[in-house]
């Protein structure tokens, strides 16, 4: 009897603990037609999260792809944001294990986001032993990968060249 009581003083406390973390969570901001609020004022396009064509894409062309829609590469410039889109896509197994292009990139000064903002290369953000360092790996996608049982997406380092078949626009307004 008192192991049955501790066991479900636990699932409580994790369901408390799961409640409280939403709760944190920042309403999502008022989104565009054809964008969805996924929480910390971000509004990704449904266009480039649904309808894909599984035709593999460059950076560049996905890039332009979110232009035309008044958007530009998602900027996960934030762990919050990282998990806010995680979550978005394991709620969607269609989207869940595909390689999707957001908005980093790697100039002379190192990675930063579409946004401006910079992202760290010991940023926790990023596969273990990633981004690679050669010179000619300059753009990030977002990958599912189940690293120590964590279940979230993280980024990788490819090429200018490289394809992707996914990708994630944010509304910019622009």
């Amino acid at each position: 009897m008192q192991a049955r009581c501790c066991v479900l003083l636990l699932v409580a406390l994790q369901v408390v603990a799961v409640l409280a973390a939403r709760a944190k969570r920042a309403p999502p901001q008022q989104c565009s037609e054809g964008f969805t609020g996924i929480g910390f004022g971000m509004c990704v396009s449904g266009r480039s999260l649904v309808q894909h064509s599984f035709d593999a894409q460059s950076w560049a062309t996905t890039n332009e792809l979110c232009k035309a829609d008044r958007a530009r590469l998602v900027s996960l410039d934030t762990p919050e944001k990282l998990e806010a889109l995680s979550e978005y896509l394991h709620s969607n197994p269609d989207l869940n294990s595909l390689y999707m292009w957001v908005g980093a990139t790697r100039d002379a000064t190192g990675w930063r986001w579409l946004n401006s903002a910079p992202l760290p290369v010991d940023s926790n953000m990023w596969l273990p032993k990633e981004p690679n360092p050669d010179e000619t790996y300059v753009h990030a996608t977002i990958v599912a990968r189940s690293l120590n049982n964590q279940g979230r997406h993280y980024l990788s380092a490819a090429t200018a060249d490289s394809l992707a078949v996914g990708y994630v626009c944010e509304e910019t307004g622009v």
